[in-house]
């Protein structure tokens, strides 16, 4: 309401020295009705009915024939220049019909060329009426055709919900889009080409938005979009939700341009496509094309390459979550293109493809390599030709998937039929019920996705990262209450309030306290300024910052977001980020879910026709966006530049530019914001976490203290990497024995060496642990009395299980650091400064860290610059950098490591499964066979046998076996409870107590061989006969019982319950 306000003012101070400004609309009436017969007649009489900016020419319901003499070239500009706008469209209830008229078909219906916006909206454009088109001919040149002619000239054309398609006879648009192409020189009624560029000089600026449209039946052996001549000026062409669909040729083909030229097509859908689909030919030199959110699918007319470049052409290609379905072609082939290095960018990502001989073909005319980067959410049978491919793409192809080759078999199409059904429906084009381009309503594989879903754009690939996330509902309504879904004051997030994450999130027109956080989560609709965020947020940087702590982990179903106006101007759009967080407390580890989520596609225009938008986000597979959820965060943008129309967060080629326009100061008002979770079911997480991390300003106030009776304590560590202590740290006492000696901050002890390099520990300390045990937690320390960035500490933590503790460490966890916020906070300043910090890792689950270890390795990395604030481990540039600062370089002072562990028992073997080390032919020396009753394993004393919760089961080689093996095969029991014996006397095996029974199988070790094990080879004998018995464990323990085989060592076996081992000989 804001706006309107001001825009009334403004309109009445011009009003007092200019006249009238008011927008003006005619109306076309072939049967006399109206303002005008004839298109032509208003088109051409512009200057003297229009008024200023906004003026509409409108068509009364029925058929409206162009012909050559009319022409309907765009009228001169009026003084207003850039700031005229035109619109041509039906009037309010109609269905204007524009056909070519037999008797005089025109080259063109359309040719913009004036400086000026035109806007064609909601007409059905269609050939002569029994007329047959050919390439030779001087008339029908195209549906619509568009230059920028003289230098100086800018000319903008918007298409939107309009239609052009054949004429089947009796002026009758053909709606069904499966029927046969047109064939030259026989059908009747089509358009040589939908859309055309290229007759003038191309001097002047061209903008063209096309959005939610079809592109049909056209009978041009080249293409249906033909933009042709280098231009002298600036063309960029956007496409939006565009279907280009049975036409005789290729959808678009491109002859010449230059970096000046884009291209933009997001959630179009290229379908019975025969030839290439996109062919760039003829001297184009890096023209940026950007295809996201597509369909390709040219069956059953395509067999041939989705997108080409040929004769001296190269191109900056970005292709995002896109589906090809092809025939035995290249999907993407780049062929005489790369003529200087460093000419070929290309970026592929989530895309799936499905009967292509390869995704991508690079065939350049010199020997240069090209820029590609690959997404691991690519899924194709075959991702690169070779030996044809370029050696750079191969190596980058290889590199992604580590030479074992993309998705082998492609989980999106579970049927590649053409459906016959897809297209059929759509009569009339409606973008609030038909709207085509989010590719998930009309224009889709119906039910040929996954699990039985509709295939949609590269969406739904359940493989690949979030592909399952869809936008459910994308809407905009001229009512707040016409939405097909309405504020809700019933969902989970109702009430609770945000806490904004940015400065200034409001407009400072917003100033009632219950229009801001409160506003959001009420349940209510459209109210004034309730919602209404800050303007001019600056590129790429959102408005508000919108946080929930949803207190306890959550599975998140759904969110919804409401915008609106009721000055119905571009701020009823919303555009906006969601990521979410599953720590405790859920003030850091965010991480994208959905970027980018819009109602609108951008360059939607809002004069008077929307008051309100809605989005809203789901799991079309799973029904969760995310599980264990205890944070949610959403970044809202701006959205308008005042003149109602709907832009992108970027500038044109900055960042991922989505509209070709400068970015959006202009914010949204968002009246609600609705979502439905319930308590996440499962328990804590199983496996190492975190439990203790702080700070503080004394050592003394930490919540735990370093401890000199932990099992740590005294055993040195042996530093694995050269120069680990820093040069001022000279005493031998500070250095390795500091860290295990239960003492606190003391001076120097501790203290690491600096500048290590990035992502390279400043000491990496193992020690062996003298055998298996299972560590149950582990302690780090470390402080500065000086209270800089020394005090931080950040490291990894690897394990071994080998039997020496020297080899086989693996990663535990890693980036374990103190801080609740993550790298980039800064050591405060006095008094409040801090002088310790602590974390500690656990397994909250079962209480093990990690089972049957030898060893324990700990990486420890630089944490600061000298400036006091905690950095990570990466330089700005790298990916992997979190804080925007280049790698520390000062390293911290480890003021004591603590680790509580068990020492695992190992009982001496004496009844053990026999095995041999030589083949022999004699018979084996066996126990002896005593029916129904067991033979105990012994202890080394004869004292009681204790019933335990772990234990080691030791095989050995002792003895020989003949021919036969064993006269029976022995069994192994493991029982619950208790077992009371003090000597090796047999003992009875019950079998109401039983857990496990396990049937050694020692046939296979019997010379010659039955099953292919070598006798000679003792160690894979005991590795067999352990994991036999682990396989029972798992077969028959119900999961109460777990185990690990050491080589060297034994079977490890842990369990819930009290167990005992017996060996049975006979029964």
């Amino acid at each position: 309401m804001l706006k309107r306000i001001l825009c009334l003012v403004i309109v009445s101070a011009f009003a007092i020295g200019q006249g009238n400004l008011y927008a003006a609309t005619v109306v076309v009436d072939p049967g006399g009705g109206g303002d005008y017969l004839k298109v032509r007649d208003a088109v051409g009489d512009y200057g003297t009915w229009a008024d200023s900016s906004g003026d509409t020419i409108e068509l009364v319901d029925g058929v409206h024939l162009i012909s050559e003499s009319d022409g309907n070239d765009t009228p001169p500009p009026l003084a207003g220049g850039a700031a005229d706008t035109l619109t041509i469209k039906p009037a309010a209830g109609a269905s204007a019909i524009l056909a070519m008229d037999p008797a005089d078909p025109p080259a063109r219906m359309f040719l913009v060329r004036r400086t000026g916006t035109y806007i064609l909206e909601g007409l059905t454009f269609i050939g002569a009426d029994g007329v047959v088109q050919d390439d030779s001919s001087g008339f029908n040149r195209a549906c619509i055709q568009a230059d920028g002619d003289d230098p100086g000239q800018d000319v903008r054309l918007i298409m939107r919900d309009c239609v052009i398609t054949r004429n089947t006879g009796g002026d009758v648009p053909d709606f069904d889009y499966t029927n046969p192409l047109p064939t030259q020189g026989v059908t009747t009624g089509t358009f040589r080409r939908a859309f055309y560029v290229g007759d003038a000089g191309a001097d002047g600026d061209l903008t063209v938005r096309v959005e939610c449209c079809v592109f049909a039946y056209t009978s041009d052996g080249n293409s249906a979009i033909y933009v042709e001549r280098t231009p002298v000026g600036k063309r960029d062409f956007s496409f939006r939700n565009v279907l280009v669909c049975s036409n005789r040729a290729r959808a678009l083909r491109c002859v010449a341009g230059n970096a000046d030229t884009s291209f933009d097509f997001e959630g179009c859908c290229f379908a019975n496509t025969p030839s290439e689909t996109m062919l760039i030919t003829d001297n184009v030199f890096g023209t940026p094309f950007v295809i996201r959110d597509c369909i390709f699918a040219p069956r059953p007319a395509g067999a041939d390459n989705q997108l080409r470049t040929t004769d001296n052409s190269y191109i900056d290609l970005t292709v995002e979550r896109t589906t090809f379905l092809t025939d035995n072609a290249d999907v993407i082939r780049l062929a005489g293109a790369g003529g200087q290095p460093g000419q070929d960018n290309v970026v592929l990502k989530d895309i799936i493809e499905w009967n292509g001989d390869s995704l991508f073909r690079y065939e350049p005319d010199g020997d240069y390599p090209a820029s590609l980067t690959v997404s691991e959410g690519i899924a194709t049978d075959r991702a690169a030709r070779d030996p044809e491919n370029h050696p750079s793409i191969l190596a980058a192809f290889s590199s992604l998937y580590g030479g074992s080759g993309p998705i082998a078999v492609d989980p999106m199409f579970v049927n590649s039929t053409f459906d016959n059904s897809v297209f059929a429906n759509i009569r009339k084009w409606d973008s609030a019920s038909n709207d085509f381009a989010d590719v998930g309503n009309t224009a889709n594989y119906n039910a040929q996705g996954s699990m039985g879903s509709n295939l949609v754009g590269g969406a739904e690939c359940p493989s690949c990262t979030g592909t399952a996330l869809v936008l459910a509902t994308a809407e905009c309504a001229a009512d707040a209450t016409g939405l097909s879904i309405l504020p809700d004051s019933s969902d989970q997030l109702n009430g609770l309030l945000a806490v904004m994450q940015n400065v200034s999130p409001w407009h400072p027109a917003n100033t009632n306290p219950a229009d801001q956080e409160p506003a959001l989560t009420d349940g209510v609709g459209l109210n004034g300024l309730a919602g209404l965020l800050n303007d001019f947020p600056g590129e790429n940087t959102p408005a508000g910052i919108a946080r929930w702590d949803l207190g306890g982990p959550v599975d998140l179903s759904e969110i919804r977001v409401f915008s609106g106006n009721s000055g119905r101007d571009g701020r009823v759009f919303h555009h906006y980020d969601v990521y979410v967080t599953t720590e405790t407390p859920p003030t850091s580890g965010y991480t994208l879910l959905a970027e980018e989520v819009t109602p609108e596609p951008f360059g939607t225009i809002n004069s008077g026709t929307y008051e309100a938008c809605v989005t809203s986000l789901q799991n079309s597979v799973s029904g969760y966006l995310g599980e264990g959820i205890t944070g949610l965060e959403i970044h809202f943008y701006a959205v308008d530049n005042t003149g109602g129309e709907f832009r992108d967060d970027w500038d044109p080629g900055n960042g991922d530019d989505r509209d070709g326009l400068t970015y959006a100061f202009v914010s949204p008002l968002i009246y609600e914001v609705d979502a439905y979770f319930t308590p996440s079911v499962v328990g804590p997480m199983e496996g190492p976490q975190v439990t203790v991390l702080e700070c503080a300003t004394s050592e003394a106030s930490l919540p735990i203290q370093p401890d000199s009776g932990d099992s740590l304590e005294g055993m040195l560590a042996v530093m694995q990497n050269a120069s680990p202590w820093h040069p001022a740290n000279t005493n031998p006492a500070d250095q390795e024995p500091a860290l295990t000696d239960g003492v606190g901050i003391n001076s120097l002890a501790g203290l690491l060496n600096d500048f290590p390099g990035e992502n390279t520990p400043a000491a990496i300390a193992r020690w062996d642990l003298g055998g298996a045990v299972d560590l149950n937690d582990l302690t780090v320390f470390s402080g500065n009395a000086g209270k800089d960035g020394r005090v931080f500490h950040h490291y990894d933590v690897y394990v071994t299980t080998a039997p020496s503790a020297n080899t086989g460490y693996g990663l535990l966890i890693d980036e374990v650091i103190p801080t609740q916020s993550g790298f980039g906070v800064s050591n405060p300043a006095a008094p409040n400064d801090l002088e310790a910090c602590v974390t500690r890792i656990e397994d909250v689950v079962d209480g093990v860290l990690a089972e049957g270890i030898t060893g324990l390795e700990i990486h420890f990395y630089a944490v600061s610059n000298t400036d006091r604030v905690f950095i990570d481990d990466w330089d700005a540039s790298n990916m992997n950098d979190q804080d925007g600062y280049d790698a520390a370089f000062e390293s911290p002072l480890i003021v004591e490591v603590d680790a509580n562990f068990v020492a695992l028992p190992t009982p001496t073997p004496t009844s053990t499964a026999t095995a041999t080390e030589t083949p022999t032919a004699t018979a084996t020396e066996t126990p002896t066979a005593t029916p129904t009753d067991t033979i105990g394993i012994p202890t080394p004393t004869p004292t009681p046998i204790d019933c335990v919760q772990a234990a080691t089961l030791t095989i050995s080689c002792s003895g020989t076996i003949g021919e036969f093996g064993f006269p029976n095969n022995p069994r192994l029991r493991f029982h619950m409870g208790v077992l009371s014996a003090t000597s090796c006397d047999p003992v009875s095996s019950p079998t109401e107590t039983l857990l496990v029974e396990c049937d050694i199988d020692c046939s296979q070790f019997v010379t010659p061989p039955a099953k292919g094990i070598s006798t000679g080879n003792c160690d894979t004998v005991i590795e067999t006969l352990a994991l036999d018995i682990g396989q029972c464990i798992d077969d028959q323990s119900g999961g109460l019982m777990q185990w690990k085989y050491v080589t060297g060592v034994g079977l490890l076996i842990t369990s819930e319950v009290n167990f005992h081992c017996v060996m049975c000989g006979d029964e």
